[in-house]
């Protein structure tokens, strides 16, 4: 790690407010190469270096199953684009591409076209400063950088694009303050908020939700509109395959109200679910829950969430957190319940898939799928709202990644980037 004064943006888009910021600010850059020695056994996570969620978590060494993701998504007002961002440090991916510095951007357009973007990079700075935190991740051999900043109190997310395919921006505005996977949140008067979310994976969510400018060119196309966003962070000592099964993820905004759903399925724990609900209204906490669906016991009063799948005949999945297939098409939305017992309330909230923004393939039914839509819900009993939403669905349950595989590509494109470059 190095002491150091810095601008962490130089280019066009990037608000001038960021920079005049951060023109005095005292930092901590922390600096990742692609391919990293690794280290033997665990590593540590940081906890020293700042409290900021966006702050990188592991700086002492790198193993190969250690890794972290910056991730940010955005949904247009009409609920028909929305697209996809994830900055990765993280070697578990470096067998489908050259280092452990990946960048992935999926878009839909309204027409319901679909774009796709996934860039190695050669390295990354990470500065954290009074103000907030930026990270780039750029190219030795060629002219390509995104960046992200996130302020330090998580009220607003600025992402740059300037590269040959995409140049642009993102710009998020939070409308709720950070939230955590036991339902507390980051300006709560109680201890400290832990960010265990499963075995082996630490999550948290610095941005809920919030107002989204998007201005983008994707090779030549623009993509320009106005709608919400969010931000969130994971982190974990194993990686993705060897730590879960698949994931379902949900931010809406409808109306006054904010819903985030979070639910990793554990393979480290036989399967387990374990699900975060949260639901705010005019920026305040009003709902979490962590189980799914109600107790068997009469006089539990605990919170909880139903969450299902429906289909094209309006036809609901049988189980509670049955959220249907992840293939394409295979249901028609989802319906979010959050019950509070013990104050007698309850939300309803219906989900409907407008465009799907991506989909992949893996074989033996795993994959995943992400939708942008319309939403329609609220507090039984009280005003119903409109508003837009984002969901995804990823299932390897039944993936396996020879560890013979990973070790041979991750030498191949190592190998390959020494001889012409990365």
């Amino acid at each position: 790690m190095l002491k150091t004064t810095i601008l962490p943006f130089l280019h066009t888009f990037v608000s001038q407010w960021v920079v005049s910021q951060h023109a005095s600010s005292s930092c901590t850059q922390v600096s990742f190469g692609a391919f990293e020695p690794f280290t033997k056994g665990p590593v540590p996570i940081a906890s020293n270096i700042s409290s900021q969620l966006a702050a990188p978590k592991f700086i002492a060494g790198m193993n190969t199953s250690a890794g972290e993701q910056w991730a940010f998504d955005a949904t247009s007002a009409t609920g028909t684009s929305g697209l996809l961002i994830g900055f990765y440090h993280d070697p578990t991916y470096a067998f489908l591409g050259p280092g452990n510095l990946r960048l992935s951007l999926d878009v839909v357009w309204p027409n319901g076209s679909t774009w796709s973007l996934v860039d190695y990079l050669s390295h990354a700075n990470i500065d954290i400063c009074d103000q907030g935190t930026t990270g780039t991740w750029s190219k030795t051999n060629g002219p390509a950088s995104y960046s992200f900043f996130m302020a330090a109190n998580n009220s607003l997310a600025l992402l740059e694009f300037q590269t040959p395919r995409v140049r642009g921006s993102v710009t998020i505005r939070s409308t709720v303050p950070a939230r955590f996977s036991d339902g507390s949140t980051a300006n709560a008067n109680n201890a400290p908020p832990s960010t265990f979310n499963a075995p082996a994976l630490d999550w948290a969510e610095p941005i809920p939700a919030g107002q989204a400018t998007v201005d983008l060119t994707l090779d030549g196309s623009p993509l320009r509109w106005d709608g919400m966003g969010g931000g969130e962070r994971w982190w974990a000592g194993k990686g993705w395959l060897d730590a879960l099964q698949g994931w379902r993820a949900v931010r809406a905004v409808v109306g006054p109200y904010v819903l985030t759903y979070w639910a990793p399925t554990s393979r480290l724990d036989a399967g387990t679910l374990y699900p975060s609900a949260f639901l705010a209204r005019g920026g305040k906490k009003v709902f979490s829950a962590t189980r799914s669906g109600p107790s068997i016991s009469s006089t539990d009063q605990e919170p909880y969430i139903e969450y299902r799948g429906f289909m094209a005949n309006g036809n609901l999945m049988a189980s509670v957190g049955d959220g249907g297939s992840n293939k394409r098409g295979a249901t028609q939305g989802y319906m979010v319940n959050l019950v509070a017992p013990r104050e007698g309330k309850r939300w309803e909230f219906t989900l409907t898939h407008k465009n799907m923004e991506f989909e992949f393939d893996l074989g033996d039914d795993c994959g995943g799928v992400a939708y942008v839509g319309t939403a329609v819900g609220g507090e039984i009993g009280d005003d119903v709202y409109q508003g837009v939403f984002f969901n995804e669905w990823v299932d390897v349950t039944k993936l396996r990644v020879p560890s013979m595989y990973v070790t041979a590509a991750s030498w191949y494109y190592q190998a390959k980037a020494w001889v012409i470059g990365h």
